[in-house]
């Protein structure tokens, strides 16, 4: 019963910020501090995945983790916003990303660069939310449930594959792409 009061409380804790909490925070995709592209690879689906696939990470805790250690490049994009990527080991291709902008949702928009080594680079325009919430921890000497300190979460709400689009961008925040 403890268990499920907790993912309750967490759930809704999300929602509340989902609907309106405080986004600013010291992650982002086209600013220092970038979010480390080997998170977002992280929270990308396989291309035979189907159905809604919904993600969330820490970016508190993990940004630096030794899960996401590596350095990763900084070089100029198609538009005014950075590309942000790594290279995978011996010549097994990379990965990255380059910030559209944001919609009138208050939703981040991205496009992701996967390079698996060979001549085809699959591409995906990916929505995000970042948000902050507390989490929540069980104090086994009090026997309670005690909420942790601030975290920010990254939160992926969805996609959509982008190959063959070009002129991705926000406009009046709206996503365009043209075929």
């Amino acid at each position: 019963m403890k268990k499920i009061v907790l993912i309750l409380t967490i759930f809704i804790s999300m929602i509340g910020y989902a609907n309106g909490g405080d986004n600013e925070n010291e992650f982002s995709f086209f600013k220092e501090t970038y979010i480390n592209p080997r998170i977002i690879e992280d929270m990308s689906t396989w291309i035979s995945d189907t159905g809604d696939q919904i993600m969330v990470i820490n970016l508190t805790d993990t940004q630096n983790s030794n899960r996401y250690y590596g350095d990763y490049n900084i070089r100029k994009g198609s538009n005014e916003f950075p590309i942000v990527e790594f290279e995978r080991e011996e010549g097994n291709g990379g990965f990255g990303y380059e910030y559209i902008g944001k919609l009138n949702s208050g939703l981040e928009v991205i496009e992701t660069f996967d390079n698996g080594g060979g001549s085809l680079t699959s591409t995906e325009v990916v929505f995000f939310q970042i948000i902050k919430d507390k989490g929540m921890t069980f104090d086994t000497e009090n026997q309670k449930i005690i909420e942790t300190d601030e975290r920010t979460l990254i939160y992926r709400v969805g996609s959509v594959g982008s190959y063959g689009y070009k002129n991705i961008e926000i406009i009046n925040g709206k996503l365009k792409m043209e075929k």
